[in-house]
């Protein structure tokens, strides 16, 4: 599909953050997502997914376009390919798909879907997500407001 003129391929589930802390931290008590940012090399995320927990890791590419998933490998252009900032650390792995990452400033920025054999995640970025979806994301509510 084509999103701002761009090809880019979309692998995306509904994500929910369920760590108090951690959304609290993340979200600022805040509806916030990214719009017309896109991120670069060099900028950071984090991310806090079922397998490998809280993570921090740096955009290596923001238009990654080969996944490799099991003995499959496809085009998926438009993707961001992010390292973990810890050395001998995955940033990802299997069982982690649907996390969102957030960028220093707590915006959600994007949707992790796959992990690389090096444990590099792949991300669509979440503005396209948005768009291919036709949603908006829900705000975040603090629990003592529910």
């Amino acid at each position: 599909m084509r999103h701002n003129g761009v090809n880019a391929y979309v692998d995306c589930a509904v994500a929910l953050i369920e760590c108090l802390e951690l959304a609290e931290s993340i979200l600022s008590s805040r509806p916030a997502y990214a719009t017309g940012r896109s991120l670069t090399p060099g900028d950071r995320v984090a991310k806090f997914a079922a397998a490998t927990g809280n993570t921090e890791g740096v955009v290596v590419d923001n238009s990654h376009s080969v996944a490799t998933l099991g003995h499959r490998t496809f085009d998926a252009p438009g993707q961001l390919l992010i390292r973990s900032t810890v050395r001998g650390r995955p940033f990802a792995a299997e069982g982690d798909s649907g996390a969102v990452l957030c960028n220093r400033d707590g915006d959600v920025v994007g949707m992790l879907w796959a992990a690389t054999a090096a444990g590099e995640g792949i991300a669509s970025p979440i503005e396209t997500v948005l768009y291919v979806l036709n949603v908006m994301p829900a705000p975040f509510a603090p629990y003592e407001d529910l």
